[in-house]
């Protein structure tokens, strides 16, 4: 009997520890110690790893077809593994876009080193501009709906849009560099009960499920694609379609979708177009730190200077301590001082090179991707 007990009593014990066990394995622990309950979780998601948008290009040719296409292979790959790396390829060139002239030129020597292309001619670097506007501009303030109306192959095509578009940043874009966003169309209240569409449906649900919104948000968004200062893609920017109409009704519309695209794209353009001192140009900007002796940094300040740049703090060395007034000088000769700042992309390119010279090779610099900042001058 005593045996008996025993043996339940070891078994109670195991069947707790294993229980304890599966506990343990559903809870998932929290940086500050506190645990979550998963076993009632049937699918537990992970956030994603987003990479920064890419801010410099070049192109790349190979010197045959065959290498051609090599080349194109090592690239899709080499994106694969580092979804910073950005390959666009059409039938007259091939693009490589990165975060700078560094991240290019390693995977310029990956494709030396690993796939054997060496002979690969590099275009002059190319920095990856965009615009954005400064304030809301709506049509409702500017005249009411935009009516676009044309006869094109004896058909004609004609509707009305009511749409607005607003600066997505939340800060002062003309005092601070912000990050690059892709542009959004939403569909106002009276442009939904128009194609009788649910309001709590998303915009990309609808883009599936009905042809016309799919042609009236691909016109919106493709017209996005160039700004009215240059040919730069517009950022930071939301579109809102606040109404839709037509002479012939929903059902014109649905027979004649392009017209709706036409009428979108026309309209974006000629809303950009009429408040074009509310457009800006933004450039990528760095920051950037350089590892300076004490005695150039007068020079290399200078330097910053006429590239656009803006200082935010200088460090100098602290090395002068005890040793008499000789030592003193001899450490305020060869310390080290450190100097922070932000200088546009565009004018650092090649900055490698003119730092060593600009030094004498004793200076170093470092420089990462902050945002992309407003600016007058364009190259």
């Amino acid at each position: 009997q005593t045996s008996n007990d025993d043996n339940s009593s070891k078994k109670k014990k195991n069947d707790s520890q294993k229980q304890q066990q599966q506990q343990q394995q559903h809870n998932l622990v929290l940086d500050n110690g506190m645990q979550l309950d998963m076993s009632n979780t049937t699918n537990v998601y992970l956030a994603g790893v987003s990479s920064p948008p890419p801010v410099l290009t070049v192109r790349v040719e190979a010197p045959s077809p065959e290498q051609q296409s090599k080349l194109i292979s090592a690239l899709k790959r080499l994106s694969i593994e580092d979804p910073s790396l950005h390959v666009d390829e059409n039938e007259h060139s091939t693009h490589l876009s990165g975060l700078g002239e560094l991240h290019i030129e390693i995977v310029l020597d990956r494709l030396g080193r690993e796939f054997g292309l060496e002979d690969i001619e590099v275009g002059k670097p190319a920095v990856t501009y965009r615009e954005t506007i400064v304030e809301s501009l709506d049509r409702r303030e500017d005249g009411g709906f935009y009516n676009y109306d044309r006869t094109i192959g004896g058909t004609r095509m004609q509707a009305s849009l009511l749409l607005s578009l607003e600066p997505t940043t939340k800060n002062n874009i003309s005092s601070s560099s912000v990050l690059l966003s892709d542009p959004i169309v939403t569909l106002g209240p009276a442009a939904r009960s128009f194609f009788d569409v649910d309001e709590d449906i998303p915009e990309q649900d609808l883009m599936e499920q009905n042809d016309i919104i799919r042609s009236l948000i691909m016109g919106c968004t493709g017209s996005l694609t160039r700004g009215c200062i240059g040919p730069y893609p517009l950022s930071n920017v939301t579109c809102i379609i606040h109404d839709v109409n037509a002479e012939g009704g929903i059902q014109y519309l649905k027979s004649m979708p392009g017209a709706l695209r036409a009428a979108a794209a026309s309209a974006v353009t000629d809303l950009l177009t009429q408040h074009k001192n509310s457009v800006t140009v933004l450039e990528p900007c760095m920051s950037l730190e350089v590892t300076v002796p004490g005695e150039m940094v007068g020079t290399v300040l200078s330097d910053l200077n006429g590239r656009r740049g803006t200082v935010g703090d200088v460090v100098l060395g602290d090395d002068n301590v005890g040793g008499g007034e000789q030592k003193k000088n001899n450490n305020a000769v060869h310390s080290k001082a450190l100097i922070r700042g932000e200088v546009p992309l565009a004018e650092i390119l090649g900055y490698a090179n003119a730092l060593r010279s600009l030094t004498g090779g004793e200076a170093t610099f470092t420089a990462e991707y902050k945002g992309h900042a407003p600016c007058d001058f364009v190259q």
